[in-house]
């Protein structure tokens, strides 16, 4: 047809990738796409092929009925398309009556993969490597994960959008690293570079002597093995904090939910998911997820810190201040758990107690250099007796 070439013609400012081939499928499953935008604004010129007529655009979000936006089409002139969110787009070219309305399908994505390596370490020789990564549109693009050298030669290749793998590189070469990179259907990519492996130097065997006595001291007991995270809740923990971050929570606390689905001991998921269902004013929800979070780690800071805020928002003061005094006896050196713990004590009316936690906090602040110093010095300024008082 000869409306499908008028996409052709962009602006050379515009940032896009041409029509798909015929009538080909993307691996999930999806219809191809007519083009792709990598832009939040593109200029579309018109006048490279007829356009049968058509006087209007109209932008719609593919599953939606109601248009984006709507412009009209003045013969000559480029169209400027502005978008605020990345995601499948359909545009309509309507004629005078909108029975000869041409559609196409487009991708918009500006947004680089979400990439990570949690981890690269050889066990028992061989070279142990960790990593998840995010993105809405990898399409036929699959992550590649690479031993390199100095020279980046790539020495071996996986793919996959998370995972672990152990693969056996002997000799390893003198400073190689691990690199993963993502690309997705729009051609968007990021990559992570691991630090220069080191090979541990052999150790030697120790024996002792047939006739040493065994030591009857016994030894300390051994500490508590850190919780294996699944690759997959790693995963939904990242995208969510990313979420969170942007402020868009529903999502976050989506992801966050599948995070501790996965991992049902994943402490600091549960301090997040917390901290998202606080800012939707969910509270007892959020105070549930803390109690699960200390319930595994009675010691976790953040969970303590996060706690002790939802029950000074709900007016629990007898229960933040027990969240901050024992915050503060875990790190003494806590300066926003001493900043907070004065806080509760003078909403509390325990004025005496406040100024000695801010006090705390103004002298712990100033020695780390801290950008709550000025926080601290405002409380302290205000809880002070008047000059002559």
């Amino acid at each position: 047809m000869t409306n499908r070439v008028i996409l052709l013609a962009l602006a050379a400012s515009a940032a896009w990738a041409g029509p798909a081939a015929g009538d080909s499928h993307a691996p999930d499953g999806d219809q191809a796409f007519d083009f792709i935008i990598t832009a939040k604004e593109v200029r579309i010129d018109l006048t490279a092929a007829g356009t049968s007529g058509a006087n209007r655009l109209e932008c719609y979000r593919e599953g939606q009925e109601a248009p984006v936006f709507a412009q009209p089409l003045a013969s000559g002139e480029p169209v400027r398309l502005a978008f605020e969110e990345t995601g499948v787009y359909v545009l309509k070219l309507a004629g005078g009556g909108d029975q000869d309305a041409t559609a196409y399908r487009c991708l918009v994505d500006w947004e680089p993969p979400i990439v990570e390596l949690r981890a690269v370490d050889l066990v028992e020789g061989r070279l142990a490597i960790e990593w998840v990564a995010f993105d809405r549109h990898f399409g036929a693009q699959p992550i590649s994960l690479y031993l390199v050298d100095d020279s980046d030669q790539r020495l071996l290749s996986r793919t996959g959008n998370g995972g672990w793998i152990r693969a056996d590189v002997d000799p390893l070469p003198d400073g190689a690293r691990v690199k993963v990179v993502a690309t997705d259907l729009a051609g968007n990519a990021t990559a992570a570079m691991s630090e220069p492996i080191v090979t541990p130097p052999r150790q030697p065997v120790a024996t002792a002597p047939a006739s040493q006595p065994v030591s009857q001291v016994q030894a300390e007991p051994a500490a508590k093995a850190p919780i294996e995270i699944p690759p997959d809740a790693r995963l939904h923990h990242v995208i969510g904090s990313r979420y969170r971050a942007s402020g868009q929570f529903r999502l976050a606390r989506y992801h966050l939910d599948k995070a501790v689905e996965f991992c049902p001991k994943f402490v600091d998921a549960y301090v997040d998911l917390s901290a998202v269902l606080g800012l939707m004013e969910r509270y007892n929800e959020a105070r549930q997820a803390c109690e699960r979070a200390l319930a595994i780690d009675p010691n976790h800071l953040g969970a303590l810190e996060e706690l002790g805020t939802l029950h000074v928002r709900q007016g629990r003061l007898v229960e933040a201040i027990d969240c901050f005094e024992r915050l503060t006896q875990i790190d003494g050196k806590h300066v926003r758990g001493w900043l907070s713990l004065g806080d509760a004590c003078w909403m509390a009316g325990r004025f005496d107690r406040s100024r000695e936690a801010w006090e705390k906090a103004r002298t712990l602040a100033a020695e780390a250099k801290s950008p709550l110093l000025a926080q601290v010095e405002k409380r302290c300024r205000m809880a002070s007796p008047p000059a002559g008082g």
